[in-house]
């Protein structure tokens, strides 16, 4: 027999505050979601916004990342908060990519560099790239532009000799 306490079973106790818990993490969820179809976010946006805290669901979002989000949503404002790991990564891969093509004279444009990635990654869609993946096409690019580098070095070196010797 389960033993008794002035609030109750302790099974009770542990199930009622986690009912609480889900109970306003269900509300803040429902919450988000209104606001979001509200200002008119679509998926992308959306996907963004949890891409950003590291989740794969909106569910898996805590309370206080939620209110967070909400508090954004409604001011309008940007965070304080540091831009997330893969955010970071995306900048860069974006910044190496472009650099490549620059390098080889090439017109650069964001959409162009993101599909350069995606063909690299094997992914559909940039935004779902992972953050390892990330990192590899970084240094990739970063040494295909210090290899175009040197070869264009090699190049003027050699027609610098060759003009020399006729």
């Amino acid at each position: 027999m389960a033993e008794y306490t002035r609030f109750g079973k302790p099974e009770q106790i542990n199930t009622g505050w986690i009912n609480m818990a889900t109970a306003l993490q269900k509300s803040l969820l429902r919450r988000y979601h209104t606001i979001c179809h509200q200002l008119g976010l679509e998926g992308d946006q959306k996907e963004a916004i949890k891409d950003s805290y590291g989740v794969a669901s909106s569910r898996n979002l805590s309370e206080l990342q939620l209110r967070q989000i909400i508090d954004q949503l409604l001011t309008g404002k940007k965070s304080n908060k540091p831009t997330s790991e893969a955010d970071r990564w995306r900048k860069r891969v974006m910044a190496a990519i472009g650099a490549w093509l620059r390098s080889l004279n090439k017109s650069t444009n964001a959409d162009v560099i993101k599909a350069i990635a995606c063909r690299a990654s094997g992914c559909d869609r940039f935004n779902k790239i992972p953050v390892s993946k990330l990192r590899a096409i970084y240094y990739e690019f970063v040494r295909k532009g210090e290899a175009t580098e040197a070869s264009k070095q090699i190049k003027e070196d050699l027609l610098d000799y060759l003009k020399q010797t006729n």
